[in-house]
């Protein structure tokens, strides 16, 4: 009877050792977040690029039912899933370098998943320009394992407005 225990035991999860990324591999991954963060914070054009693929790289956004209503107040038809092929992470980080205040991305309760080649990675973000708080959400990047190391395909986030506005 134990053995046989231990054998249902063993064969459910096995799936979950098979399919965890080697440990260096969360650390690669944990690199690119923070040259990510750091590239911002530095206002580091070439940094921030660097982290990327090939393109065609998704940027899209999906705006939270309050920063919507915000947003339709000005702008009666906005979509809550817009799409301008203009924004984009060239685009966004041009915008970080161009300003002439602070800008910084924080990251919580990041959730890696990867076999080795490709990674998922998802975690809680806060922006914040000029040390105040301009809008938080979760974000969720997917991420290749190439020649030259691991570099974003999609960048993905929820945008909401900051507690109190």
């Amino acid at each position: 009877m134990k053995c046989r225990a231990l054998l249902v035991t063993t064969l459910l999860f096995l799936p979950l050792l098979t399919h965890a990324a080697p440990p260096k591999d969360h650390a690669a991954i944990r690199k690119v977040i923070q040259q990510f963060s750091t590239a911002i914070v530095q206002k580091d054009k070439q940094g921030f690029l660097t982290l990327f693929a090939q393109p065609p790289i998704l940027w899209r956004t999906v705006l939270g039912d309050t920063m919507l209503k915000k947003i339709r107040q000005r702008h009666a038809g906005a979509d809550k899933a817009p799409f301008n092929p203009r924004h984009n992470y060239r685009q966004f980080i041009d915008f970080v370098s161009g300003h002439k205040g602070p800008v910084k991305e924080t990251f919580r309760n990041i959730r890696i998943d990867s076999d080795g080649d490709v990674a998922s990675v998802n975690f809680d973000y806060t922006f914040r320009m000029d040390r105040r708080e301009t809008n938080r959400g979760q974000e969720s990047w997917q991420l290749l394992h190439t020649d030259a190391g691991w570099r974003i395909v999609s960048v993905v986030w929820s945008t909401h407005l900051p507690p109190g506005h």
